[in-house]
């Protein structure tokens, strides 16, 4: 299989991602970011040696458009490296996100997707894999969402609880029918399989103004939906929410990692993030800290400076040919290949600069105290 090429901007920030997504963490963790209106909880559980649960909210916005995603994913402890492989997840999809911000969301959201299964995949070659539940809320497009393997995005509202997603297991995809010799939770697909995956996208527009939406990993479906309606209807703010779901689903037998996101209305949220976020400027939470990564292209001056450079480049090649063919009869065979030699080697370095200077430049300042301020 042909694996997909990472440039040197994919690398810089997925990097970067992986850095921080790795960092020291603590057994559990909630709080409340943008105004309030998103909590993130996470745990360790009560038997796993590592919470291998990963979860992150985006926002990106320029001159054009913004949009926020969140993400959770679930690293497949049954195979290699489960954290590393929810890590690379949340990277590969946060970088599509910020590549294709002009993109419309639901070929955005793809993307993402697809990215974070070939990245998965191109380093675990299908031994390793996670799950990854997915939504955007874009101010111009609405809300999408995207789910593989069995994490889960549901819409809430007072009296109603709707699950959007439809797990990727046997019992998921026959509407809760048991098969007999068949283990009901066995995923059908998951991130890092490789090319096989099928990635569905859903238009989710119509709960953005009058539901809330909730992600959660597989440990956290012990409650069932009144027990998640009553949670919901009965706390404060999200991050209560979230927390008291992890702490009712471990009272009722959870043993797993348990992670969610939990938000309030999605134009609320998009609001107060539009208000508080400066343009071009990556930024992102976790249940632990910040990451503000300040995204820049190079300006129209330094376009204009590698075209002149390209210019000034061929007329040099010109004249260089003109010059060698004019003394070929004089030069020496070997000093001709010397110049020929030298001659190729300016034209790569030429082209390197150039390279470097249309990529964008990344500059991260990571805040990861336990009271960073929303």
């Amino acid at each position: 299989m042909r694996s997909n090429s990472i440039n040197k901007f994919d690398t810089a920030i997925i990097q970067t991602l992986l850095q921080w997504l790795s960092r020291g963490q603590g057994q559990g963790r909630a709080r409340s970011i943008a105004g309030s209106s998103i909590g993130i909880s996470t745990d360790q559980g009560t038997s796993r040696a590592e919470n291998q649960d990963k979860a992150a909210v985006g926002f990106f916005r320029d001159e054009n458009r913004c949009a926020i995603v969140l993400i959770l994913s679930d690293g497949m402890g049954g195979m290699s490296g489960g954290s590393r492989c929810a890590s690379l997840c949340i990277a590969a999809a946060l970088e599509r996100f910020v590549a294709l911000k002009n993109d419309h969301p639901k070929a955005r959201l793809e993307s993402m997707v697809r990215a974070a299964n070939q990245t998965v995949y191109n380093e675990f070659s299908g031994d390793g894999g996670t799950t990854a539940s997915v939504l955007i809320v874009d101010q111009a497009d609405g809300a999408w969402i995207s789910n593989i393997g069995d994490s889960r995005i549901y819409a809430i509202r007072e009296r109603e609880i709707q699950q959007l997603t439809v797990d990727d297991t046997v019992q998921g995809r026959l509407g809760g029918q048991n098969v007999p010799n068949i283990p009901h939770n066995a995923l059908l697909q998951y991130i890092g399989m490789g090319g096989d995956i099928e990635i569905s996208v859903k238009d989710v527009s119509s709960f953005m103004d009058t539901h809330s939406f909730l992600l959660t990993s597989d440990g956290a479906h012990f409650p069932d939906n009144s027990v998640l309606l009553a949670l919901q209807n009965n706390s404060s703010a999200p991050e209560v929410f979230s927390k008291r779901l992890t702490e009712v689903a471990k009272w009722l037998g959870s043993k797993d990692n348990l992670t969610s996101i939990a938000t309030r209305n999605a134009s609320y949220m998009l609001g107060n993030l539009v208000s508080s976020t400066p343009q071009n400027v990556l930024q992102i939470w976790d249940a632990y800290g910040d990451l503000s990564l300040v995204i820049s292209s190079e300006s129209a001056n330094s376009d204009q400076k590698s075209e002149n450079t390209k210019a000034k480049n061929s007329t040099n090649q010109k004249n260089n040919i003109s010059n060698e063919k004019t003394s070929r009869s004089m030069a020496p065979k070997s000093e001709m290949q010397k110049d020929r030699k030298k001659r190729e080697t300016k034209a790569k370095e030429d082209k390197t600069d150039s390279d470097e200077n249309k990529k964008p430049t990344i500059q991260a300042d990571i805040f990861s105290s336990n009271n960073e301020k929303d």
